[in-house]
């Protein structure tokens, strides 16, 4: 790899975040197949399906988007798409993804004010 490709592919993941932003997205990650095990293992009633359904889909496109570094997912989409996702945990069926999600908001903040 040339030294100038070189520099340009660290500039280019420095400027995403770049421990924090993998935090996010394992902790994305493991959310995504924690609500894929549920639904295998049928932990979530009937009646909650299509909000734990939604949940998972929202969560696995942020997870795919901060995974994406040509070009990267900005900061800040980073910091908001975690919010709303924290605020739709706030209820009995997503519950448990909570606290993950507020950590998540934590680490989103910390690299999006660098």
């Amino acid at each position: 790899m040339s030294e100038i490709r070189r520099s340009e592919f660290v500039r280019r993941i420095s400027t995403v975040g770049w421990g924090a932003r993998e935090s996010v997205q394992i902790l994305l990650g493991r959310i995504v197949s924690d609500i894929r095990d549920g639904i295998l293992h049928k932990r979530y009633d009937d009646a909650d399906l299509d909000e734990v359904v939604a949940f998972h889909d929202a969560t696995e496109a942020l997870w795919k988007d901060s995974i994406a570094t040509n070009p990267p997912l900005e900061r800040h989409q980073v910091t908001i798409r975690l919010k709303e996702l924290l605020e739709a945990s706030r209820t009995p069926a997503l519950g448990e993804f909570e606290r993950h999600l507020e950590r998540g908001v934590r680490l989103a903040e910390s690299f999006a004010s660098d």
